[in-house]
């Protein structure tokens, strides 16, 4: 479990990379975190994010009460706020202006996922917030209708937000974002995007829900806890002495079925692999008819 300091010092690397990558000017943007005891790290205002130190950075509960810092917290405090509130798996926090991404939001448009394997396992949706005034429960209100259900949104007319388990991954899902909203620029001047069939969104989301399952017995198994006996491959014929119940003793890598667990990410490569042929082969016979 990180550090105070760890994270406090993982907020001022992600300032750092949104401000080389242009995903914020001047004192644009803001950067939080939820620390094990339920207090927040958040990011001062009037502060360039590429210029931080992790003694900038300002401490308080979930009532926005001040613990520590000596500078004023952000106005889009009480947003960072609230999705703590609501999201206890939530810990991390990113509000950016990555360009593309946020030209979408000011143009009023969705930016669709369903157009490569990495945005479909990454966000399952990017909806589109309506316009709220920043720093006001205006904006905390336009996102709530969609916080339970998703990680990344688009904020109508201002730019995106982005959330984690940490703020790390809070970054990586804007970085994720603003390239799909790139992506998806370039595919409309070649003539407009190729949805991925049904089908094969379908397939790829059930890989990645098994890769996830073997991750976590994986895990389970490095850590010496027990896990249920209806959750192992070996399940009935397991040779541990309490077979059947649960165990610690069988490591899921030995599992004779399919390779063993580690095949989950082997198979989710081959099935992107495929999706990309699938669509290589949709987009050739498209193009038969052209000029």
């Amino acid at each position: 479990m990180a550090s105070e300091w760890q994270v406090r010092q993982d907020i001022v690397e992600v300032g750092k990379r949104l401000w080389l990558k242009g995903f914020v000017a001047a004192n644009d943007g803001n950067i939080s975190a939820r620390l094990p005891d339920g207090t927040v790290i958040i990011t001062p205002t009037g502060v360039s994010k590429g210029f931080m130190r992790p003694e900038d950075l300002v401490k308080v509960d979930l009532d926005g009460n001040r613990l520590a810092g000596s500078r004023e917290p952000t106005t889009e405090l009480p947003l960072h706020l609230s999705v703590y509130r609501e999201r206890p798996d939530v810990g991390g926090v990113v509000h950016a202006h990555p360009p593309t991404a946020t030209g979408f939001a000011v143009a009023g448009i969705t930016v669709e996922t369903a157009i490569l394997p990495e945005a479909i396992l990454a966000f399952d949706g990017i909806p589109l917030a309506e316009y709220g005034t920043p720093g006001t429960e205006e904006l905390v209100q336009s996102v709530m209708p969609y916080l339970k259900e998703h990680n990344a949104f688009l904020l109508a007319n201002h730019g995106a937000l982005t959330l984690g388990a940490d703020v790390m991954e809070a970054y990586y899902r804007m970085e994720r974002l603003e390239m799909v909203a790139q992506i998806s620029i370039i595919a409309r001047v070649l003539g407009g995007e190729r949805r991925l069939p049904e089908e094969a969104v379908e397939r790829l989301r059930k890989a990645f829900e098994r890769r996830e399952e073997t991750e976590e017995r994986e895990r389970k198994w490095r850590e010496g806890l027990p896990w249920p006996c209806s959750d192992c491959m070996l399940a009935s014929n397991c040779p541990a002495p309490n077979g059947g119940q649960s165990c610690r003793s069988q490591s899921p890598q030995s599992s004779p079925q399919e390779g063993g667990l580690r095949a989950g990410s082997e198979e989710i490569e081959a099935i992107v692999a495929r999706v990309a042929e699938e669509v290589l082969r949709e987009l050739r016979g498209g193009n038969r008819g052209a000029p």
